[in-house]
């Protein structure tokens, strides 16, 4: 008499992405506070910095089979936010926090543009994840040390071709186009906002087109 065997088939991972997250909630520890820093009215807090905030959330994130990553974009305005994006791979399920603010339009300080990144990482990672590893004082604070940019060099022109006192818009588009980086893109914006020479309708025209060129040039980065 032949004995019939029967194989077992694996279980299937099932766990939506709530499930995971509450699994990765539930063996996150304690993240310590080793930095401090000043709220815009000068009054101290400590807090995790992101870095070692991702030493301990990414071998969790992977355990419970979940990816963290962030997209910076740029409105029409020529305001720039980051969310953060949790995704499932199994599942293809993801979720996201809000947009947290980097700019407010007003003018692009590249010395500060990097703090204000590291610092809305953090923030939208702490959000989405759950985690709190700070004091709630100050939505307005940035806090995190300065990355080492170069200052801009204000007397750079748009284009090196252009010649005329008087605004081309033709020259202008053509520097939007052919500029390869978000900083170039970010001082066009910049001297467009303080020409005379330009009514408020094209002011508006070369906003869209430049926040439309950097956002396909942080895909670029991204992908």
């Amino acid at each position: 008499m032949t004995q019939k065997s029967t194989k077992q088939t694996p279980k299937k991972d099932t766990k939506s992405i709530y499930d995971a997250l509450s699994d990765f909630q539930s063996d996150l520890p304690s993240i310590k506070k080793t930095k401090k820093g000043k709220t815009s009215a000068g009054k101290s807090f400590m807090f995790a910095p992101l870095d070692g905030i991702k030493e301990i959330i990414d071998p969790l994130l992977h355990k419970h089979n979940l990816l963290l990553r962030h997209k910076l974009r740029c409105d029409e305005g020529g305001r720039y936010s980051i969310i953060a994006i949790l995704t499932h791979p199994k599942t293809k399920e993801f979720l996201t926090s809000g947009p947290v603010p980097i700019t407010n339009g007003s003018g692009l300080i590249m010395q500060e543009f990097g703090a204000r990144i590291t610092y809305a990482r953090r923030y939208s990672t702490e959000v989405l994840l759950g985690i709190v590893s700070e004091d709630d004082q100050d939505v307005e604070r940035i806090s995190d040390s300065k990355v080492g940019e170069q200052p801009q060099n204000k007397s750079e022109s748009i284009s090196p071709k252009q010649e005329k006192p008087k605004t081309d818009v033709e020259k202008i588009k053509q520097a939007i186009g052919t500029s390869k980086s978000v900083v170039s893109l970010e001082k066009i914006r910049e001297k467009n906002k303080q020409s005379e020479n330009l009514t408020d309708e094209q002011k508006k025209e070369f906003d869209n087109l430049i926040s439309n060129k950097v956002n396909k040039l942080l895909d670029e980065e991204m992908s």
